[in-house]
């Protein structure tokens, strides 16, 4: 996903680094379908937050157009998700 430009570099580290800490079973999709359902919210709270505030000035890049949505926010939500719900372990 890095190399096709879809995922920046920390999410392209971090994304394998929590699917192998999931293991090998039902965990690890239950933590991809939240991360997904978590990174489309993202997206569109930002897509609207974008709108509503398209003509201001001196916003933070995360809120001015075209600047990439940060979908690391996303993963760890979803890994800390499960991680509450006692459904990962940690060490």
């Amino acid at each position: 996903l890095f190399a096709l430009n879809l995922f920046g570099g920390g999410d392209a580290k971090l994304l394998p680094a929590l699917i192998l800490w999931t293991g090998w079973h039902l965990t690890s999709l239950q933590f991809l379908f939240l991360m997904a359902l978590l990174g489309g919210l993202l997206s569109i709270a930002l897509m609207v937050l974008r709108f509503l505030l398209r003509r201001r000035a001196g916003l933070p890049q995360l809120l001015q157009s075209g600047a990439p949505i940060p979908y690391g926010i996303a993963i760890a939500m979803a890994f800390l998700g499960l991680l509450w719900q006692g459904k990962i372990f940690a060490f």
